[in-house]
């Protein structure tokens, strides 16, 4: 495939990695399908994975909340 004639080689693996990469996660994090995900507009879709992102820190905060753990940061 030919990406040098709009983009560099590097620039277009990069998107194609994290496109892929939040649909994964759509799909195992928040139900959604393959092409439900791939499907919708790129400012939707990112929307989207931002608000399940949030959802997840959220869950996290209170599971360590609830088990009275939380993560230890090494300066």
């Amino acid at each position: 495939m030919r990406t040098d004639l709009f983009f560099p080689e590097e620039y277009a693996l990069e998107h194609g990695i994290d496109t892929h990469m939040q649909i994964d996660q759509m799909k195992y994090y928040g139900g959604w399908s393959f092409i439900e995900a791939y499907s919708l507009p790129v400012g939707l879709r990112n929307w989207y994975y931002k608000q399940l992102v949030e959802r997840k820190k959220e869950e996290q905060k209170e599971y360590e909340k609830a088990s009275g753990t939380s993560k230890v940061t090494l300066e």
